[in-house]
């Protein structure tokens, strides 16, 4: 599935092909499985809000806080399957950007989550 410009020529890119596709197969089944880290993720930062008090200021310790820290992380996760897909089927010259897109949404969301837990 290349383009007219796009080579696909193993001398060229220094991999053969199935070993391309293997790494990219690999990359894409880390992605669709951290929804189920994110799920656990969530639920621990919404219950680091235990220790708030009824007059606690801060983010985590309202109702909207724990919401936010725990569906931060997994949404973000499958917005970066929407974007590790994008990427392998764009073609070979995008997989890698795709993929790595893709872990920095997870890597970026999940620390989103951590931050508005940590009081």
């Amino acid at each position: 599935m290349t383009d007219v410009g796009e080579s696909d020529d193993e001398d060229k890119l220094g991999m053969p092909r199935g070993a391309r596709d293997t790494a990219a197969v690999l990359g894409l089944v880390g992605l669709v499985g951290w929804p189920i880290g994110a799920g656990m993720l969530g639920w621990l930062l919404v219950i680091s809000s235990d220790s708030c008090g009824p007059d606690d200021p801060e983010l985590i310790c309202s109702a909207r806080g724990q919401q936010l820290a725990g569906d931060i992380p997994l949404y973000g996760s499958f917005a970066a399957i929407v974007v590790g897909v994008a990427g392998m089927v764009a073609g070979p010259r995008w997989r890698a950007l795709g993929l790595t897109l893709g872990y920095l949404i997870n890597l970026g969301c999940s620390l989103t989550g951590v931050i508005i837990a940590a009081r």
